[in-house]
């Protein structure tokens, strides 16, 4: 019956994107990937709000927020790694299974993470890596993948749910924030890659959220509900959701994609 089945009528998906550096960072570590934008390599962030339509049924559509680490250089080259990667890998349709998505998807972060694991060797870096949050969305489900403790969520009628899991060891009197029990960029040899992979039905009205930390740990999440249910234009709502991060300090980089 071909890739995906054939539908005459289908929703439409609309995501906006902002990346923004904050008021500590002296670089923006962030990226995503938005059906085929990225994040400039060297860019602070994103000067207007991103748009990117798309008919639910042409085929497929995917978007990534990706939080590197490393620090400085290192996180910032981790990201855009992950970023190019993901790029390199949907340009085939021929890897994406329509039978058996979920197990696609693990062979993309399988890549994606020889990529950044690569790119680390090559730069001497102990070190280098990148979380990632992503939604993988066909004619009638959406997918999601992710790895480390970036986060994706879904707001419909009035609830946000975090569909991701964060892949986090538990936290220790010396560390006030959990360790990445799971990320791209780590040592196949050493890290058996297990990204969280789950899937859902969506249709209008619903709104998909992905972000870095640099949202999570600013703005809760009741205040993000709250951005959300606001009858606004989507642009608005993204941009509210970088002010109140910013707002509330703007301890680290900032990037959300708002699907709706």
């Amino acid at each position: 019956m071909g890739f995906f089945k054939n539908i005459l009528f289908g929703e439409s998906l609309n995501a906006y994107c902002a990346s923004n550096k904050g008021n500590k960072r002296g670089n923006n570590e962030d990226n995503f990937y938005l059906d085929g934008m990225t994040l400039a390599e060297g860019s602070d962030g994103t000067k207007d709000i991103l748009h990117k339509s798309k008919m639910a049924y042409n085929g497929f559509t995917y978007y990534a927020v990706f939080d590197g680490m490393g620090g400085g250089d290192f996180g910032e080259i981790a990201s855009l790694t992950a970023a190019k990667a993901s790029e390199e890998w949907l340009k085939d349709k021929r890897r994406i299974d329509a039978s058996g998505i979920s197990f696609s998807l693990e062979k993309m972060c399988g890549y994606i993470n020889e990529r950044v694991f690569k790119a680390g060797t090559d730069l001497g870096a102990y070190q280098m890596g990148t979380t990632m949050a992503s939604f993988f969305f066909t004619n009638d489900r959406v997918y999601v993948c992710n790895i480390g403790d970036s986060k994706a969520f879904r707001y419909r009628k009035g609830d946000l749910v975090q569909l991701s899991k964060d892949h986090v060891l538990s936290s220790d009197y010396y560390h006030s924030k959990p360790s990445l029990s799971q990320y791209l960029g780590a040592d196949p040899e050493e890290l058996r890659l297990e990204p969280y992979i789950y899937s859902t039905d969506y249709s209008a009205g619903d709104y998909f959220l992905l972000c870095s930390d640099g949202l999570t740990d600013m703005v809760s999440e009741s205040d993000v509900a709250d951005v959300l249910a606001a009858n606004d234009l989507c642009e608005k709502k993204v941009q509210r959701l970088i002010d109140l991060a910013l707002n509330a300090g703007g301890t680290d980089n900032i990037t959300v994609i708002l699907v709706e």
